[in-house]
Protein backbone atom coordinates (compact mmCIF):
# COMPACT_ATOMS: atom_id res chain seq x y z
CA UNK A 1 0.00 0.00 0.00
CA UNK A 2 1.85 3.29 -0.77
CA UNK A 3 0.01 6.72 0.33
CA UNK A 4 0.57 9.55 -2.00
CA UNK A 5 -0.57 13.40 -1.99
CA UNK A 6 0.38 13.29 -6.07
CA UNK A 7 -0.59 10.34 -8.42
CA UNK A 8 -0.96 11.02 -12.07
CA UNK A 9 -3.00 12.54 -13.45
CA UNK A 10 -3.16 14.92 -10.88
CA UNK A 11 1.21 16.19 -10.94
CA UNK A 12 2.31 19.07 -9.16
CA UNK A 13 6.15 17.77 -8.63
CA UNK A 14 8.04 15.00 -9.20
CA UNK A 15 6.24 12.60 -6.24
CA UNK A 16 3.55 11.67 -8.68
CA UNK A 17 6.26 10.29 -11.37
CA UNK A 18 8.06 8.50 -9.07
CA UNK A 19 5.36 6.86 -7.11
CA UNK A 20 3.66 5.70 -10.42
CA UNK A 21 7.08 3.99 -11.57
CA UNK A 22 7.73 2.75 -7.77
CA UNK A 23 4.56 1.22 -8.34
CA UNK A 24 4.87 -0.32 -11.82
CA UNK A 25 8.04 -1.33 -10.52
CA UNK A 26 6.55 -3.19 -7.13
CA UNK A 27 3.69 -4.71 -9.70
CA UNK A 28 6.11 -6.15 -12.12
CA UNK A 29 7.78 -8.15 -9.22
CA UNK A 30 5.00 -9.73 -8.64
CA UNK A 31 3.46 -7.77 -5.64
CA UNK A 32 0.00 -6.75 -5.46
CA UNK A 33 -0.13 -2.71 -5.37
CA UNK A 34 -2.55 -0.51 -4.18
CA UNK A 35 -2.46 3.38 -4.16
CA UNK A 36 -4.60 5.80 -2.26
CA UNK A 37 -4.39 9.49 -3.04
CA UNK A 38 -6.25 12.26 -3.37
CA UNK A 39 -8.63 13.59 -5.96
CA UNK A 40 -8.60 17.27 -6.48
CA UNK A 41 -12.02 17.71 -8.16
CA UNK A 42 -15.13 14.76 -8.56
CA UNK A 43 -13.75 14.54 -12.19
CA UNK A 44 -10.50 12.55 -11.58
CA UNK A 45 -12.45 10.37 -9.03
CA UNK A 46 -13.61 8.87 -12.85
CA UNK A 47 -9.25 8.74 -14.00
CA UNK A 48 -8.18 5.65 -15.67
CA UNK A 49 -7.20 3.02 -13.71
CA UNK A 50 -3.04 1.69 -14.58
CA UNK A 51 -3.55 -1.96 -15.75
CA UNK A 52 -1.00 -3.23 -13.30
CA UNK A 53 -2.14 -1.53 -9.47
CA UNK A 54 -4.73 -0.59 -8.05
CA UNK A 55 -5.52 3.05 -7.18
CA UNK A 56 -7.99 4.40 -5.02
CA UNK A 57 -8.85 8.42 -5.22
CA UNK A 58 -11.03 10.06 -2.73
CA UNK A 59 -12.24 14.42 -2.21
CA UNK A 60 -10.50 15.81 0.46
CA UNK A 61 -13.60 18.49 1.11
CA UNK A 62 -15.06 16.24 3.50
CA UNK A 63 -18.00 18.21 4.69
CA UNK A 64 -18.05 16.71 8.64
CA UNK A 65 -15.41 16.59 11.74
CA UNK A 66 -15.57 14.47 14.80
CA UNK A 67 -14.14 15.94 17.61
CA UNK A 68 -13.78 13.88 21.05
CA UNK A 69 -11.85 16.13 23.01
CA UNK A 70 -10.53 19.76 22.89
CA UNK A 71 -6.60 20.95 23.88
CA UNK A 72 -8.39 23.47 26.24
CA UNK A 73 -10.75 21.35 27.76
CA UNK A 74 -7.89 18.53 28.36
CA UNK A 75 -5.88 21.33 30.46
CA UNK A 76 -8.92 22.55 32.43
CA UNK A 77 -9.50 25.69 30.52
CA UNK A 78 -5.89 26.95 30.45
CA UNK A 79 -3.71 26.54 27.66
CA UNK A 80 -0.08 26.48 28.59
CA UNK A 81 2.61 27.90 26.02
CA UNK A 82 4.05 25.45 23.42
CA UNK A 83 2.56 22.60 21.58
CA UNK A 84 -0.91 22.65 23.23
CA UNK A 85 -1.62 26.42 21.67
CA UNK A 86 -0.84 24.93 18.47
CA UNK A 87 -2.98 22.47 18.77
CA UNK A 88 -5.48 24.42 19.99
CA UNK A 89 -5.40 26.47 17.11
CA UNK A 90 -5.85 24.09 14.77
CA UNK A 91 -8.71 23.24 16.34
CA UNK A 92 -10.42 26.32 16.01
CA UNK A 93 -9.56 26.00 12.56
CA UNK A 94 -11.33 22.82 12.01
CA UNK A 95 -14.36 23.79 13.79
CA UNK A 96 -15.12 26.81 11.74
CA UNK A 97 -13.77 25.09 8.50
CA UNK A 98 -16.71 22.19 9.16
CA UNK A 99 -19.74 22.10 7.56
CA UNK A 100 -21.26 20.27 10.49
CA UNK A 101 -19.26 19.16 13.99
CA UNK A 102 -20.37 15.76 15.63
CA UNK A 103 -19.28 14.63 19.46
CA UNK A 104 -20.11 11.75 21.29
CA UNK A 105 -21.05 13.86 24.20
CA UNK A 106 -23.73 16.62 25.25
CA UNK A 107 -20.68 17.40 27.70
CA UNK A 108 -18.41 18.11 24.74
CA UNK A 109 -21.61 19.75 22.68
CA UNK A 110 -20.93 22.47 25.29
CA UNK A 111 -17.95 22.44 25.08
CA UNK A 112 -17.08 22.99 21.50
CA UNK A 113 -20.11 25.94 21.43
CA UNK A 114 -18.99 27.53 24.44
CA UNK A 115 -15.01 27.26 23.72
CA UNK A 116 -15.22 27.91 19.94
CA UNK A 117 -18.17 30.02 19.96
CA UNK A 118 -20.38 27.88 17.57
CA UNK A 119 -23.95 28.07 16.82
CA UNK A 120 -25.95 25.50 18.98
CA UNK A 121 -27.11 23.84 15.55
CA UNK A 122 -23.53 23.57 14.06
CA UNK A 123 -22.68 20.63 16.61
CA UNK A 124 -24.48 17.34 16.70
CA UNK A 125 -24.52 14.80 19.69
CA UNK A 126 -24.40 11.44 18.57
CA UNK A 127 -23.16 8.99 21.40
CA UNK A 128 -20.68 6.10 21.14
CA UNK A 129 -22.25 2.45 20.71
CA UNK A 130 -20.77 -1.04 21.58
CA UNK A 131 -20.87 -4.72 19.90
CA UNK A 132 -23.02 -6.27 23.29
CA UNK A 133 -22.15 -10.17 21.95
CA UNK A 134 -18.62 -9.27 21.38
CA UNK A 135 -18.01 -7.80 24.60
CA UNK A 136 -20.57 -10.33 26.35
CA UNK A 137 -20.94 -10.48 30.30
CA UNK A 138 -19.82 -13.67 31.77
CA UNK A 139 -22.20 -15.58 33.67
CA UNK A 140 -22.58 -15.03 37.45
CA UNK A 141 -22.99 -16.84 40.52
CA UNK A 142 -26.10 -17.55 41.77
CA UNK A 143 -25.62 -14.71 44.74
CA UNK A 144 -24.99 -12.12 42.12
CA UNK A 145 -21.04 -11.74 43.42
CA UNK A 146 -19.88 -12.51 40.16
CA UNK A 147 -16.56 -14.08 39.42
CA UNK A 148 -13.40 -13.38 41.06
CA UNK A 149 -9.51 -13.41 40.63
CA UNK A 150 -7.87 -16.40 40.04
CA UNK A 151 -6.65 -17.07 43.48
CA UNK A 152 -10.46 -16.32 44.87
CA UNK A 153 -9.24 -12.56 45.63
CA UNK A 154 -11.92 -9.92 45.19
CA UNK A 155 -10.38 -8.21 41.73
CA UNK A 156 -10.64 -4.51 40.83
CA UNK A 157 -9.87 -3.92 37.34
CA UNK A 158 -9.38 -0.82 35.31
CA UNK A 159 -6.97 0.26 31.95
CA UNK A 160 -6.75 2.36 29.23
CA UNK A 161 -3.93 4.59 28.30
CA UNK A 162 -1.83 5.06 31.15
CA UNK A 163 -1.61 9.02 30.94
CA UNK A 164 -1.59 11.00 34.50
CA UNK A 165 -5.50 12.50 33.63
CA UNK A 166 -6.87 8.49 33.32
CA UNK A 167 -6.42 8.88 37.23
CA UNK A 168 -4.51 5.17 37.76
CA UNK A 169 -2.67 6.80 40.30
CA UNK A 170 -5.80 7.90 42.48
CA UNK A 171 -6.87 4.07 42.44
CA UNK A 172 -3.61 3.28 43.39
CA UNK A 173 -3.83 5.41 46.79
CA UNK A 174 -7.31 4.14 47.06
CA UNK A 175 -6.21 0.63 47.06
CA UNK A 176 -3.63 1.05 50.39
CA UNK A 177 -6.40 2.48 52.17
CA UNK A 178 -8.96 -0.44 50.85
CA UNK A 179 -5.69 -3.58 51.62
CA UNK A 180 -6.94 -2.63 55.41
CA UNK A 181 -10.69 -2.98 55.04
CA UNK A 182 -10.83 -5.76 52.52
CA UNK A 183 -6.92 -7.43 53.25
CA UNK A 184 -7.80 -9.87 50.04
CA UNK A 185 -8.07 -7.34 47.71
CA UNK A 186 -6.25 -6.99 44.60
CA UNK A 187 -5.97 -5.27 41.21
CA UNK A 188 -4.59 -5.08 37.45
CA UNK A 189 -4.13 -1.81 35.93
CA UNK A 190 -3.73 -3.15 31.91
CA UNK A 191 -2.56 -0.54 29.44
CA UNK A 192 1.03 1.26 28.60
CA UNK A 193 1.55 4.75 28.60
CA UNK A 194 3.85 7.70 28.83
CA UNK A 195 3.05 8.10 33.00
CA UNK A 196 3.52 4.25 33.25
CA UNK A 197 6.78 4.96 35.17
CA UNK A 198 5.46 7.32 37.48
CA UNK A 199 2.39 5.04 38.59
CA UNK A 200 4.35 2.55 39.52
CA UNK A 201 6.23 5.00 41.51
CA UNK A 202 2.97 5.98 42.98
CA UNK A 203 2.33 1.98 43.65
CA UNK A 204 5.80 1.35 45.25
CA UNK A 205 4.97 4.76 47.60
CA UNK A 206 1.79 3.84 48.84
CA UNK A 207 2.89 0.04 49.17
CA UNK A 208 0.94 -1.32 47.23
CA UNK A 209 2.77 -3.39 44.58
CA UNK A 210 2.05 -6.80 45.93
CA UNK A 211 -1.91 -5.97 45.33
CA UNK A 212 -1.85 -3.91 42.37
CA UNK A 213 -0.48 -5.75 38.68
CA UNK A 214 0.77 -3.92 35.45
CA UNK A 215 0.75 -6.26 32.82
CA UNK A 216 0.66 -3.40 30.25
CA UNK A 217 -0.62 -3.75 27.19
CA UNK A 218 -3.40 -6.96 26.45
CA UNK A 219 -5.02 -7.97 23.23
CA UNK A 220 -8.27 -7.95 22.97
CA UNK A 221 -9.74 -11.25 23.87
CA UNK A 222 -7.25 -11.13 27.40
CA UNK A 223 -8.46 -7.67 28.02
CA UNK A 224 -11.91 -9.48 27.60
CA UNK A 225 -11.38 -12.30 29.84
CA UNK A 226 -9.85 -10.14 32.52
CA UNK A 227 -13.04 -7.86 32.89
CA UNK A 228 -15.18 -11.37 33.20
CA UNK A 229 -13.20 -12.21 35.93
CA UNK A 230 -13.47 -8.74 37.34
CA UNK A 231 -15.65 -8.10 40.58
CA UNK A 232 -15.36 -4.24 39.66
CA UNK A 233 -14.10 -2.11 36.99
CA UNK A 234 -12.83 1.58 37.97
CA UNK A 235 -12.46 4.40 35.63
CA UNK A 236 -10.69 6.81 37.74
CA UNK A 237 -10.32 9.78 35.11
CA UNK A 238 -9.69 12.99 36.42
CA UNK A 239 -10.49 14.54 32.53
CA UNK A 240 -12.34 12.12 30.37
CA UNK A 241 -14.91 13.41 27.37
CA UNK A 242 -16.57 10.10 26.95
CA UNK A 243 -15.00 7.20 28.58
CA UNK A 244 -15.19 4.10 26.17
CA UNK A 245 -13.83 1.92 28.48
CA UNK A 246 -16.66 2.71 30.77
CA UNK A 247 -19.22 1.21 27.84
CA UNK A 248 -17.08 -1.58 27.09
CA UNK A 249 -17.41 -2.67 30.99
CA UNK A 250 -21.30 -2.43 30.88
CA UNK A 251 -21.47 -4.46 28.21
CA UNK A 252 -19.28 -7.03 30.16
CA UNK A 253 -21.50 -7.09 33.08
CA UNK A 254 -19.00 -5.95 35.49
CA UNK A 255 -20.37 -3.81 38.28
CA UNK A 256 -19.13 0.25 37.24
CA UNK A 257 -17.23 2.82 38.94
CA UNK A 258 -16.18 5.72 37.43
CA UNK A 259 -15.28 9.89 38.19
CA UNK A 260 -18.13 11.87 38.15
CA UNK A 261 -16.88 13.88 35.47
CA UNK A 262 -17.17 14.99 31.55
CA UNK A 263 -18.96 12.25 29.58
CA UNK A 264 -18.33 9.36 32.50
CA UNK A 265 -20.52 11.20 34.84
CA UNK A 266 -22.95 12.05 31.50
CA UNK A 267 -22.72 7.91 30.48
CA UNK A 268 -24.08 6.90 34.37
CA UNK A 269 -26.23 9.41 35.64
CA UNK A 270 -29.58 8.50 36.22
CA UNK A 271 -29.05 4.96 35.32
CA UNK A 272 -28.02 3.35 38.56
CA UNK A 273 -25.83 1.23 36.23
CA UNK A 274 -22.67 2.81 37.72
CA UNK A 275 -21.66 3.94 40.88
CA UNK A 276 -19.87 7.61 40.81
CA UNK A 277 -17.09 9.41 42.70
CA UNK A 278 -15.31 12.55 43.22
CA UNK A 279 -12.64 12.90 40.76
CA UNK A 280 -9.29 12.92 42.78
CA UNK A 281 -10.66 11.33 45.58
CA UNK A 282 -9.15 8.40 46.67
CA UNK A 283 -11.41 7.71 50.14
CA UNK A 284 -14.48 8.02 48.24
CA UNK A 285 -13.42 6.07 45.70
CA UNK A 286 -12.44 3.59 48.06
CA UNK A 287 -15.71 3.61 49.99
CA UNK A 288 -17.27 3.29 46.55
CA UNK A 289 -15.37 0.12 45.88
CA UNK A 290 -16.06 -1.63 49.36
CA UNK A 291 -19.47 -0.71 48.78
CA UNK A 292 -19.75 -3.10 45.42
CA UNK A 293 -16.94 -5.91 46.66
CA UNK A 294 -18.80 -6.58 50.35
CA UNK A 295 -22.72 -5.74 48.62
CA UNK A 296 -23.97 -8.72 46.43
CA UNK A 297 -27.09 -7.36 45.94
CA UNK A 298 -25.63 -4.26 45.03
CA UNK A 299 -23.36 -5.71 42.45
CA UNK A 300 -26.24 -7.95 40.62
CA UNK A 301 -28.70 -4.81 40.50
CA UNK A 302 -25.31 -2.93 39.02
CA UNK A 303 -24.90 -5.71 36.85
CA UNK A 304 -28.88 -6.29 35.47
CA UNK A 305 -28.61 -2.20 35.10
CA UNK A 306 -25.75 -2.18 32.89
CA UNK A 307 -27.14 -4.86 30.45
CA UNK A 308 -30.53 -2.67 30.42
CA UNK A 309 -28.57 0.49 29.37
CA UNK A 310 -26.14 -0.87 26.54
CA UNK A 311 -29.59 -2.41 25.44
CA UNK A 312 -31.44 0.50 25.43
CA UNK A 313 -29.15 3.12 24.46
CA UNK A 314 -26.10 1.98 22.82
Amino acid sequence: MMLSWDFPPRTTGGTAAHVAGLSEGFSRAGHEVVVITIAAKPAELEAKQPESIRVIRTLVDLPVLTMHGTERVRHGGQLPPGAPTDISSIEWWLAFQADRMITPTRFMVEQLVTGFELSEDHVVHIPNGIDPELWGPAPTDDDGAGPVAADGAPLVVSWGQVKYEKGFQVLARAMHGLRGRIPEVRSVIAGRGTYLPELQTQIDVEGVSDIIALPGFLRDNELRNLVHRANCVVIPSLYEPFGIVALEALAAGAPLIVADTGGLAELIAGTDAGLTFEPGNPDDLADKIEQVLTDNDLAATLRANARDLVARKY
